[in-house]
């Protein structure tokens, strides 16, 4: 099987649209605004998602993923487990929502009761924040 070079696929073939909030999440998480405020507290921090983020996270809901909270008084994170063939859509989503990331995407593998067979999974959770309680 080839190797893919993720950092090529996450920076080259996928795009953000233009505008405010766009810079903010593509540019380097090191960044440093006026204020002196790390850009990915900013975007952390904020209530609302960029209407492109929110209309991603709508069709990934429909399909993959779920939301769900670790308490009844906690925020919701954003949950993803997909097949392990599946790598480039979840490098893709995981470009989209880099800053609510703690980790990059987990490779699992399962192995089946019935025929000892192994399967290979992909994981991906967000942190709990308060932009995904809508």
């Amino acid at each position: 099987m080839k190797k893919l070079n993720m950092r090529k696929v996450v920076s080259n073939a996928f795009f953000l649209p233009k505008g405010k909030m766009t810079r903010a999440i593509i540019t380097s998480s090191s960044a440093i605004n006026r204020k002196g405020e790390s850009r990915i507290k900013v975007v952390r921090s904020s209530t609302s998602l960029h209407i492109f983020l929110e209309e991603a996270l709508i069709g990934i809901i429909l399909g993959d993923g779920h939301l769900s909270k670790s308490s009844s008084t906690s925020n919701t994170r954003l949950e993803l487990s997909m097949a392990s063939t599946d790598i480039i859509l979840a490098y893709y989503i995981y470009s989209l929502f880099i800053y609510y990331y703690n980790t990059k995407p987990k490779k699992l593998e399962t192995k089946s009761k019935n025929n000892n067979k192994l399967y290979g999974s992909i994981r991906l959770k967000t942190l709990s924040l308060s932009v995904f309680n809508k």
